[in-house]
């Protein structure tokens, strides 16, 4: 570990932060197989949920919300420009997420989004509808934060 890291403390608190934006902050944890849009709404594969689930225990409950980007993988095979399955079904891309190595759903995500079928404006729609309903996006008035 390094030695020449030290915390900073923070000028602006979190619940001055949101009232200043308008909105309170949070970790939108976008998961899906390859191809099931996650970039196209942000995101990375991160296909085991004891990843997820450590990275959710870091923070304060409420400030992670797991997005399920659900696509089944006929459709993500069918998106694939780069020819990624492809190449792991013929053996040239070991471990590849959905062939050869597991993807683990989740079970209980915040919001599953069914971008498989979905168009990508519903889609965002969706995430924003669901930010607003729990109060992280809204009116200044509104983005009320917990205690730090």
């Amino acid at each position: 570990m390094s030695t020449n890291v030290v915390w900073h403390e923070a000028s602006v608190h979190r619940e001055a932060w949101a009232r200043q934006r308008g909105h309170r902050s949070a970790i939108l944890w976008f998961t899906g197989l390859s191809g099931a849009g996650k970039s196209t709404l942000t995101a990375f594969v991160s296909p085991f949920r004891s990843d997820r689930d450590r990275a959710r225990s870091i923070v304060a409950p409420g400030d992670f919300l797991e997005v399920h980007c659900a696509a089944d993988l006929a459709i993500c095979e069918q998106r694939d420009t780069k020819g990624l399955y492809a190449r792991a079904r013929a053996g040239e891309i070991p471990h590849f997420t959905g062939i050869s190595s597991p993807y683990e759903a989740p079970v209980n995500p915040e919001l599953r989004v069914n971008t498989g079928s979905l168009p990508i404006n519903d889609c965002v729609q969706q995430v924003i509808d669901h930010l607003e309903s729990l109060g992280i996006l809204g009116r200044p008035d509104q983005a009320e934060c917990p205690s730090p």
